[in-house]
């Protein structure tokens, strides 16, 4: 069993992969990289290994700086030469999907972009608990709104899988699930949003709703966060 973790940049002003990578180190008791050179395996305290395999996505823009750290430790950089400039989450994900991922039963993919953070014990909560091909997860968003997202917190819950309640980060698919049929329309800023309410109407018995598991929203922004647990 192994957890993917895309986190497609977004802007070159906010690449925060330490902070970020802070939070993954700590899922666990220790961390070392796998024999693979691309794997790092996460112990959960009883010889219960997970693979925790972290990529991130580049748009052709994106600086170098500050990967050196992050590649020998085993974290994949991509820069899809198909990708337009500045391609957002949603092109990044199905670029990675397509080209990426084998598929693999009992292995997972969660997107986190370069600004999220979450909880130390986050992935080991969401092993130890109910989960399916798609677990929804929560997302707590600070105490300031800032720009276009409020900072009221999203609750898993199946009335808020509709546009405006529901962010991509809260998402976790089974692999092979994601591998068949999950695809985001790159037409439009809202396709989270319509994923949701794609799942809840298509897909309503491969739904696990895990309103404890949370996602902190944009955590390195400026001004929305006043504290970040």
């Amino acid at each position: 069993m192994k957890i993917t973790i895309l986190t497609p940049t977004r802007d070159r002003r906010r690449q925060n992969w330490s902070a970020l990578w802070e939070r993954i180190q700590s899922q666990g008791t220790r961390t070392v990289v796998g024999p693979s050179g691309n794997e790092i395996y996460v112990c959960h305290g009883a010889g219960d290994y997970t693979g925790l395999n972290w990529h991130i996505i580049q748009s052709p823009e994106d600086s170098d700086s500050g990967r050196r750290i992050f590649t020998e430790a085993g974290v994949t950089f991509h820069h899809p030469p198909s990708l337009p400039g500045h391609a957002d989450s949603y092109e990044k994900w199905n670029w990675f999907v397509d080209n990426e991922v084998k598929g693999e039963p009992g292995s997972y993919i969660h997107m986190l972009a370069d600004d999220d953070l979450i909880p130390a014990d986050f992935y080991y909560n969401f092993l130890n608990g109910e989960r399916g091909p798609v677990t929804i997860t929560s997302m707590y968003r600070g105490q300031n709104t800032v720009g276009f997202h409020e900072n009221t917190p999203l609750i898993a819950q199946p009335e808020n899988m509709v546009c405006g309640k529901i962010g991509m980060e809260q998402f976790i698919f089974e692999e092979d699930f994601a591998k068949s049929c999950i695809r985001f329309d790159t037409r439009d800023g809202f396709e989270d949003g319509k994923m949701g309410e794609r799942l809840a109407l298509e897909f309503p018995k491969s739904v696990v709703y895990r309103p404890d598991l949370a996602v902190y929203f944009n955590a390195m922004e400026v001004g929305r966060w006043n504290v970040v647990p």
